[in-house]
């Protein structure tokens, strides 16, 4: 029927057929997204796009299952239901069809439905778990219809031969009559031979069944020398599927115990906000973001927090090795940082310790701001800010800076050390989270030496501070500060050994010169004018 037009399924089999292939044409054409040092890179590009999808998809999966597309398309318009050539041709091109499904077995093997559980969990509020259940069970009834497919058809070809088998499915010894000379199968065995094809179905699927669990019950068993060999794949096979079953059902149970402990903490913690918000009559609306806090922050601050303890339990080596090769990239994609040579970078940066704090959290503040609670307000340490972002809440009337990652501050320390007097940031700034922030952080102390050993050090880091604006802005620098620092910064430069002063940039100042910076793939390249 694949072959004759006015048959309905050669016409829906069409449709879907040619849908399948516009769906691999969009799929070249459609953006995918990398997760990389924590962040997540989109790329929409065509080109780009198209070569994903061609080296890391299922396109050479999803292609060769096209085929039986076209092969359909030709024997419609050749009338080839008329010929056994195309009828057989149709009927064997039918099998590449099972192609398509590498690519629903690879969502179900993947993590994608978790991912998507966790989303609907988060839009509706919903408990998914029983998702990753449904999961389960599909990939285990497509497992075993393959091998109740592939069970049956043994037998439909052990009777067929040496003819090709029937295309209503019946068995050619029940059609001629020969029903008691047919072949010793599984399935005149099992006395339903000539039953219908919902019956010998089942048959098989009950036999898959067994094989994949391994039952056992040995009503129905292989009978032919094809069948011993076919049965004997299928157990191989379905003992690794078995395997992963049982390891993946331990797992969902396992993550549905978890998943109950969370949640029985989630709602014991949020039944005491509940009754101090009665209490102490909360508004409402305040209530709201209270709530949205531990849904959002509180719950998931354990998690947040894994790198900061891995880090604090690696030893010193491994721990520097390991912030020197997330820090080193970041020199160059801040302007102020990017003065620094990297030799002394590289030193510096396995310095850094990770810190991961909160919304509304103050890192540093000035005297009589903050939270109230103590918190020591003098800066002590630089802060480097990778991802997240800090608000710089100005006294006065002056306006707020927000700062968003990668960024620094902190420079104050780092100018004191050039002039003692210069006063510390913390002095006119309140620096404290506005989203969940990952920090960098180095003491003073290990800078105030490190930069005594190695001045041209300081003389750089001094440069990029002075000819970064934003710096300028944070650091409360006008233009008369500004010149009195580059004066000190250049007096420096002039007690250097001559190896040193040579390796220096070029003497900048935003009041000497006009400074153009441009951008190149997150690394900044600053060309000076005089």
């Amino acid at each position: 029927e694949d072959c004759v037009l006015s048959e309905a399924t050669a016409i829906m089999d069409l449709v879907c057929g040619w849908l399948y292939v516009c769906d691999i044409l969009i799929n070249l054409r459609v953006g995918y997204s990398v997760v990389f040092k924590l962040s997540r890179t989109v790329e929409l590009d065509a080109g780009k796009a198209a070569l994903f999808y061609i080296r890391n998809g299922t396109f050479w999966v999803d292609l060769p299952a096209t085929i039986p597309v076209f092969v359909q398309t030709v024997c419609l318009s050749i009338d080839g239901a008329e010929t056994n050539f195309g009828i057989n041709l149709s009927q064997m091109m039918r099998l590449l069809r099972l192609l398509r499904l590498a690519r629903a077995l690879r969502l179900l093997m993947s993590d994608a439905l978790d991912v998507a559980s966790v989303s609907v969990k988060r839009a509706t509020g919903a408990r998914m778990i029983w998702l990753q259940f449904v999961q389960i069970a599909v990939l285990f009834g497509w497992t075993a219809h393959i091998m109740a497919c592939t069970w049956y058809y043994t037998a439909v070809m052990e009777d067929s031969l040496p003819q090709w088998p029937h295309k209503e499915g019946q068995m050619w010894s029940c059609i001629e009559g020969l029903g008691d000379d047919a072949p010793e199968t599984w399935l005149k065995t099992a006395g339903i031979l000539c039953a219908p094809n919902g019956i010998k179905y089942m048959a098989a699927f009950y036999f898959a069944t067994m094989t994949i669990t391994t039952v056992g019950y040995g009503d129905i068993s292989a009978d032919t020398t094809g069948e011993q060999a076919v049965a004997t794949v299928m157990m191989f096979i379905g003992a690794i599927f078995f395997g992963y079953l049982v390891s993946t059902t331990t797992l969902f149970l396992e993550k549905v115990s978890s998943q109950k402990k969370e949640l029985s903490d989630y709602h014991d913690k949020m039944e005491l906000v509940d009754s101090w918000v009665r209490n102490r009559n909360i508004p409402k609306k305040l209530n709201m973001k209270i709530r949205s806090f531990y849904s959002v922050v509180w719950s998931k601050a354990h998690n947040l927090q894994n790198e900061k303890k891995i880090l604090r339990e690696l030893p010193f080596p491994l721990r520097a090795a390991a912030a020197e090769h997330i820090c080193l990239p970041l020199m160059q994609q801040i302007l102020c940082l990017s003065h620094v040579d990297g030799r002394h970078w590289k030193h510096i940066s396995r310095r850094f310790r990770a810190e991961w704090y909160p919304p509304g959290k103050f890192i540093a503040h000035s005297e009589g701001r903050g939270s109230g609670e103590g918190l020591k307000p003098e800066m002590d340490s630089i802060w480097l800010l990778e991802r997240g972002k800090v608000i710089a809440v100005k006294q006065g009337d002056s306006m707020n800076t927000n700062l968003i990652g990668p960024q620094v501050f902190g420079g104050s320390l780092i100018l004191r050390l050039l002039d003692p007097n210069f006063p510390l940031e913390t002095e006119l700034n309140t620096y404290m989270s506005t989203t969940p922030v990952w920090l960098w952080r180095i003491n003073k102390e290990y800078l105030e030496q490190y930069f005594a050993v190695n001045p041209d050090a300081l003389v750089e880091a001094c440069e990029g501070l002075l000819c970064d604006m934003d710096q300028l802005g944070l650091l409360g620098i006008d233009t008369d500060t500004e010149n009195a620092l580059y004066n000190k910064v250049l007096a420096l430069k002039k007690t250097l050994p001559e190896r040193d002063e040579a390796q220096m940039s070029l003497p900048r100042g935003c009041s000497k010169q006009f400074i153009y910076t441009t951008q190149d793939d997150g690394e900044w390249n600053l060309k000076s004018k005089i």
